[in-house]
C-alpha cells in the first residue's frame, strides 16, 4: 500500500482566514468533493464525485479524481474501472493512459497495461519515459513461470479487514504497524476512513508464526498521528519509530483564500530506562524541511540505514545512512548511491543477519506498485540491485521484507503485501525459503546380455568407493531401475 506509507508525509490541516467560515459561502457537491480532495481526505471525497459523474456527459476532472481516489485508497479494481471510462473521454490525456496501464498492471493485466502503454508512446513519441514500466510488464510474466522456492503464509492471527504491515522482530516479539479496530480513541484519518497507525506486539513462535496482537505501550504510542514502523537494536533496549510529525511548521501551499499544510515523517529513538521508554528525536530528522524515517540498523550497530527525501538524492524517497561515530553520535547522512536508489522511491530497507539490504522501490521493473529488491554490500558499495520475483512479488504493493533468522538450509521472516487474496488493505506474511537441493538420480536397465530382452525383477546392488553395499533393490516390470546418488561420491552397479 504505497499509497498510505506516501501519504503519512501528508496529514492536511487547512488553514483560513480570521473570521472565514465556510457557513458564509453556498457550497455545491464539487466544491466539497473538491474541498475533500485537496484535503486528501479520499474515502468521503469519492462518495461526492460518485454523485457528479453519475451523468451521461460527467466533466473529466470529476472522473479523474475518482479514480485517483480509489487509487490512493488502494481499491485498485474501482480504480481500473473509472480509469477505464477516463480513457475514452473525448478531453481524455496521455497521462491518463499511464495512469490507467498503472492501475491495469497493479491488478495483474500485463498484456491489457502494455497496450496502454503503447499508445503512450504512439501519441507521445516519447519511450523512454515507459521503459521501465514496460520491461516490469515483461519480467513479471517471467518471474510467474519460474517463480522462487519462497513459501508464503498469511497470518491470520493478526491480520484483519484493516491494515497490518512492516513487522520487526526483536528476540521473541514482533512489532508492527496497524490500524486500531476504533478511531474513538485514536482519530481517524480522512485519506482511508480509518484510525491512524499504532505500533502493536505479538508473540513470535519457534515456529516463526505470529500470536494473539495488543497494542504496544503508550509510551510508543503517545503520539496524534500515525505512529511506525520500528526497528530496533537485537536486545530490544533501543527503538527506532517512524511517526508523523506533529509541528505546526508544516509545508504550506495556498489555493485561493485558503492554505493546506502537510506534516511530513520524523524519526525518534526511544531507549528503556528504569522500564520505560524514553523518546529523543534523531538528530538528523527536520521534518519542517522533509520526511525521514522507515529505520534499519546493521547487525553490529554501527550503520543506521533510512528512507528520506532529502535534498542530495536521486528521486523521491531515497535509501541513506549514518555512521556510528566515536562519542556513539551519528554522523551525517550518506546517500546510498545509485546502485539502489533510482528516480523512483525506496523505502522499508532492512539489513539481514548476512548483511544484505532488502527494500522497497518503484523505481526499477517490476510487477506493480512496490517491489522487493535486495543488494549485497554496504553503505555505498553495492552489488547490482536485483527484483525477487514472484511470490515475494505481486502485482500489488510488496514491501517491508523481513529475514529473521537463517541456516544452511535456508531462512523464514515476514514481509507486508496488500495483494489479492489477503484478508484486509495491507497484510502481514510470514515466509520460509529452502535452499534447493541437488538431487542425483541414476536410472539404468537390466537386460540379458546375449538376447538384449529387457529384465524384470533383477537384482541389481549400488556399491560405494570401498566396495560396500549402499542399496540393493530389483529392476521393475519393464527391467528399468534407479538409485539416489550423493554428491562426490564414486559407485559401482553390478547386477
Amino acid at each position: 500500500m504505497k499509497k498510505l506509507y506516501e501519504s503519512l508525509l501528508v496529514i492536511a490541516i487547512i488553514l483560513l482566514p480570521a473570521g472565514f467560515t465556510l457557513a458564509q459561502e453556498q457550497v455545491s457537491v464539487r466544491d466539497r468533493a473538491d474541498e475533500l480532495f485537496r484535503r486528501y481526505e479520499y474515502a468521503n471525497a469519492a462518495k461526492l464525485y460518485a454523485h457528479l459523474v453519475d451523468t451521461r456527459r460527467p466533466r473529466l476532472l470529476d472522473l479523474q479524481r475518482l479514480a485517483a481516489s480509489y487509487w490512493l485508497m488502494n481499491d485498485y479494481e474501482a480504480a481500473e474501472s473509472w480509469y477505464a471510462r477516463v480513457v475514452v473521454h473525448e478531453a481524455s490525456t496521455p497521462e491518463d493512459r499511464l495512469a490507467y496501464a498503472d492501475a491495469l498492471k497493479v491488478n495483474g493485466k500485463y498484456a491489457e497495461a502494455k497496450k496502454q502503454l503503447q499508445t503512450y508512446i504512439d501519441s507521445t513519441g516519447d519511450a523512454s519515459r515507459v521503459s521501465v514500466q514496460l520491461a516490469g510488464c515483461d519480467s513479471a510474466i517471467r518471474w510467474m513461470a519460474a517463480p522462487s522456492h519462497h513459501r508464503l503464509r498469511n497470518e491470520g492471527e493478526v491480520n484483519t479487514e484493516r491494515s497490518e504491515f512492516s513487522a520487526y522482530a526483536i528476540q521473541d516479539q514482533v512489532y508492527f504497524v496497524g490500524e486500531p479496530a476504533s478511531s474513538s480513541s485514536h482519530g481517524t484519518y480522512g485519506w482511508t476512513g480509518h484510525a491512524y497507525l499504532r505500533v502493536f506486539s505479538s508473540p513470535l513462535s519457534l515456529a516463526g508464526t505470529l500470536g494473539t496482537p495488543a497494542l504496544a505501550g503508550t509510551d510508543l504510542n503517545n503520539a496524534k498521528y500515525h505512529v511506525g514502523p520500528v526497528a530496533g537494536t537485537a536486545n530490544g533496549d533501543t527503538l527506532y519509530v517512524t511517526r508523523t510529525h506533529t509541528g505546526k511548521r508544516g509545508e504550506v501551499r495556498r489555493e485561493g483564500r485558503k492554505r493546506y499544510q502537510t506534516q511530513k515523517l520524523a524519526l525518534y529513538s526511544y531507549r528503556k530506562v528504569d522500564g520505560q521508554w524514553v523518546e529523543e528525536p534523531f538528530t538528523y530528522s527536520d521534518p519542517e524541511k522533509y520526511s525521514l524515517g522507515h529505520a534499519a540498523l546493521a547487525a553490529d550497530g554501527a550503520t543506521l540505514y533510512f528512507s528520506s527525501d532529502m535534498p542530495g538524492g536521486h528521486g523521491g524517497t531515497d535509501i541513506w545512512y549514518c555512521e556510528r561515530q566515536p562519542d556513539a553520535t551519528w554522523g551525517t547522512p550518506i546517500n546510498a548511491g545509485p546502485v539502489i536508489n533510482s528516480a523512483g522511491d525506496e523505502l522499508f530497507p532492512t539489513i539481514a543477519p548476512d548483511g544484505t539490504l532488502y527494500y522497497a522501490s518503484d523505481g526499477f521493473a517490476g510487477m506493480g506498485g512496490l517491489d522487493i529488491f535486495a543488494a549485497v554490500g554496504g553503505k555505498t558499495q553495492w552489488t547490482t540491485s536485483y527484483n525477487l520475483g514472484y511470490p515475494v512479488n505481486s502485482a500489488a504493493d510488496d514491501f517491508a521484507y523481513l529475514v529473521v533468522d537463517a541456516d544452511d538450509n535456508g531462512f523464514r521472516g515476514f514481509l507486508s503485501s496488500d495483494r489479492r487474496g489477503g484478508k484486509g488493505g495491507d497484510d502481514i506474511y510470514s515466509f520460509s525459503y529452502t535452499e534447493p537441493k541437488i538431487v542425483i538420480i541414476l536410472q539404468g536397465t537390466t537386460s540379458d546380455q546375449a538376447s538384449g530382452e529387457r529384465l524384470p525383477a533383477a537384482t541389481v546392488t549400488l556399491y560405494d568407493g570401498k566396495r560396500e553395499i549402499v542399496a540393493k533393490r530389483s529392476s521393475d516390470a519393464a527391467g528399468t531401475f534407479e538409485f539416489i546418488l550423493e554428491i562426490d561420491q564414486s559407485y559401482t552397479v553390478l547386477g
